[in-house]
């Protein structure tokens, strides 16, 4: 047990974590200080997937699934949590969308390659050893000189909580709490333009990085 006083243990489970907070995820998309920014970043999506066939990363409750749903031709969206995905099925996103459970590092092999690659509030879930790895894996999952686009949230000091930890190679821990108490480790990072920039040079030329207040957003091409 631990010593009076002491901080609760800290769950590093991260994909219970998100099983368990599926039904109020979408809390994240209703602070108002950040309507601004999701009305531009719903609109910059909507255009860059516009007739493409997409496949997405880590699609969540299909908030951005739903967004890019409205202009792409095609949207196979996975992620690796049932849950989740339940949450997104119940959208009702149209015929030209299928959802399919996997890793993000065992993605399908689609019959027809997609042009399109999107992963939306994940990249700050990777540490920052497996980002290229995610990048070469991803890359072997659409067609050559395929579209990445990924957009995810900015170190903004009303929003995210400070790093609990981090570890040797410097990626940060956040502490989250559920209602019921429970508190876990939830791996968050966040890179800088530089960083990204560095990060994505790995596979991808011609990388674009709009960057907010609250979120920054990338659109790349892959070599």
């Amino acid at each position: 047990m631990a010593p009076a006083g002491s901080p609760p243990a800290l769950n590093p489970d991260m994909v219970g974590y998100y099983a368990r907070r599926a039904p109020d995820y979408d809390d994240v998309y209703r602070i108002p200080a950040r309507a601004p920014e999701l009305a531009a970043l719903r609109a910059w999506l909507a255009e860059a997937v516009r007739g493409r066939d997409v496949l997405e990363v880590a699609a969540g409750t299909g908030h951005w699934t739903a967004v890019a749903a409205t202009t792409a031709r095609r949207v196979v969206a996975t992620d690796v949590n049932a849950a989740m995905l339940a949450h997104a099925a119940a959208r009702g996103l149209g015929p030209h969308v299928s959802l399919r459970p996997a890793d993000a590092f065992d993605l399908p092999l689609l019959p027809d390659a997609p042009n399109t690659a999107m992963a939306h509030l994940w990249w700050s879930h990777l540490r920052r050893g497996e980002r290229g790895r995610f990048l070469a894996h991803l890359r072997s999952r659409v067609q050559p000189n395929a579209r990445l686009l990924m957009l995810d949230e900015c170190d903004h000091p009303d929003i995210a909580p400070p790093a609990s930890r981090h570890d040797a190679e410097g990626n940060g821990y956040e502490a989250r709490r559920l209602a019921d108490g429970e508190v876990f480790a939830i791996l968050k990072n966040y890179p800088d333009d530089a960083e990204l920039r560095a990060d994505l040079a790995l596979a991808c030329d011609a990388i674009e990085i709009r960057r907010g207040a609250y979120f920054w957003a990338v659109q790349a091409v892959f070599r």
